[in-house]
């Protein structure tokens, strides 16, 4: 049993979501939810049994890629119609940690940075990509001319997905010597984590993945908890002008 096909009776979830907006204010965020993408601000990250030919959080049968969550979405591009911000934030606090015990494995994009060319980095910084959103959606949304790198006033962000679409020859390459890079094990990063476990993970400065995995369909299976959330609540272009939580 999954929250997707039925209730899942375990007790202190409650207590867990407290204590993930006392982390969400500690670092001075604000939780969010895209309109496009979730009905709630809080998801449950569970596997889905009709997820079979899916690559997203809900399915378990495939292999999760390195990714940067929502990036589809713009960030400092302009847009008529979705809020200019990836979340910068992803706040996970765990239910169960399932019978595989899969870790949070992430990289660090400077350890990422560290390994391009100046050349490199200007062709992830050009307009020569194609990004889609996760598999679950029921409307899939497709971004195309859009950088995988995103300078800043202290570095750069990152929408870094590896099935981005290149539309260029020197962006395939790119994408290519990113995959070399990621496939190094001295730059990963592993987070075992156990049950009340709350681990955040900087949005646009990491990327994370997840192999796949066998649920039982016990009520023990791999149960997360997952909340966006971002530095500065005005940017977003608002669905409904009195919910400043929820973003287009």
């Amino acid at each position: 049993m999954t929250p997707y096909d039925g209730e899942v009776r375990i007790s202190g979830i409650e207590e867990l979501i407290c204590h993930m907006y006392g982390v969400i204010g500690t670092i001075g965020s604000f939780s969010i939810l895209y309109k496009d993408e979730d009905k709630n601000i809080i998801r449950a990250v569970v596997p889905r049994r009709n997820a079979h030919n899916e690559r997203s959080s809900q399915s378990p049968y495939n292999d999760l890629d390195w990714h940067v969550d929502a990036a589809y979405r713009p960030m400092t591009e302009k847009s008529d119609n979705l809020s200019p911000s990836l979340p910068d934030y992803l706040i996970f606090s765990i239910v169960n940690k399932g019978y595989e015990n899969l870790p949070i494995a992430y990289i660090s994009l400077k350890d990422i940075l560290n390994q391009l060319s100046y050349q490199d980095i200007l062709i992830g910084c050009s307009n020569e990509f194609t990004v889609t959103s996760a598999d679950s959606f029921s409307c899939k949304i497709m971004s195309k001319n859009l950088p995988l790198l995103v300078e800043h006033a202290n570095g750069y962000y990152s929408r870094i997905k590896m099935d981005a679409i290149p539309e260029t020859q020197r962006a395939a390459g790119f994408l290519n010597k990113i995959r070399e890079i990621v496939d190094q094990k001295s730059i990963q990063n592993y987070i075992y984590v156990t049950s009340g476990d709350i681990v955040v993970l900087s949005n646009k400065m990491v990327l994370h993945k997840r192999d796949s995995y066998s649920p039982k369909w016990d009520g023990k299976d791999r149960y997360f908890i997952r909340i966006y959330s971002v530095k500065d609540i005005n940017q977003g272009i608002l669905a409904n002008s009195a919910q400043s939580w929820i973003w287009v």
